[in-house]
């Protein structure tokens, strides 16, 4: 865990620097989660996935006034999301569970040395791989070069440790009745393969009320991403299949639906 300034002035707390340095660039200069196409107006932000806040401090300070609710199950994450937000004009609640479609109690497989690919569904061998081709793609654009050897030693660092959690699972829904949420701005899910599930969590009467919905897919082979975009298009939305930069080839989608 090291303190750290980011470029924009913002402090943090934060475990893993090159994560940091991949969701900053993500968030707050590639304008992951805020396309041209969508409109914001008073709802609430729900952040499902919120790892260590990120995204959270990046919607509150472009929304100062915006209510958010966060979903984090790693205790550890969780517990620097608190210290990384506290600042905010508008503390975040945050849930310390895992989003699903039921409420039960379920396994986190936890990556210290790789926080994000943290997930209620185990593939070692999918992260293996996904790790992989995320830093040959990273390294290639910066110019970099790798042998096999030191590669394969650098995702073994990364993902030498894989602890197992035993964590709550709700549903998004149940937490927007709880929170008395009337008008959601929007959700954004990025759970690690276990995206469909969460996204079963949300109930069409919640759906109706939320302006637009940003889901990270993975595809395991089932055409998962489809499978999202053709929920929230039953839902009413207008939707869109992206690839972000630097996860060309990684069979990881961005799914946005947003209304008109």
């Amino acid at each position: 865990m090291n303190k750290r300034t980011l470029p924009n002035g913002i402090s943090i707390t934060e475990i893993n620097r090159y994560e940091t340095d991949y969701l900053y660039k993500e968030i707050f200069i590639d304008n992951v989660y805020l396309p041209p196409f969508m409109t914001f107006g008073n709802g609430t932000i729900i952040d499902v996935g919120a790892n260590i806040g990120l995204f959270s401090i990046f919607m509150a300070l472009k929304f100062p006034q915006a209510r958010i609710l966060s979903f984090e199950p790693s205790p550890e994450c969780a517990r620097i999301y608190r210290l990384n937000t506290m600042p905010l004009v508008n503390t975040p609640i945050l849930v310390e569970c895992a989003a699903g479609n039921t409420k039960r109690t379920c396994v986190l497989y936890y990556y210290p040395g790789y926080t994000i690919m943290s997930s209620i569904v185990s593939n070692s061998v999918l992260d293996r791989t996904t790790l992989e081709m995320s830093a040959r793609n990273q390294a290639q654009k910066m110019g970099a070069e790798f042998s096999e050897s030191e590669m394969s030693l650098m995702i073994d660092a990364l993902l030498s440790r894989r602890d197992p959690y035993r964590c709550e699972m709700r549903t998004i829904s149940e937490e927007i009745e709880k929170n008395h949420i009337s008008e959601i701005d929007l959700i954004k899910i990025d759970v690690e393969k276990a995206e469909l599930l969460a996204l079963d969590g949300i109930t069409s009467a919640d759906l109706l009320k939320t302006r637009n919905v940003i889901v990270e897919v993975h595809d395991l082979g089932g055409g998962e991403q489809f499978i999202a975009r053709d929920r929230l298009r039953r839902e009413g939305f207008s939707t869109k299949i992206e690839v972000q930069p630097g996860l060309e080839g990684l069979a990881i989608y961005s799914v946005y639906g947003w209304r008109t």
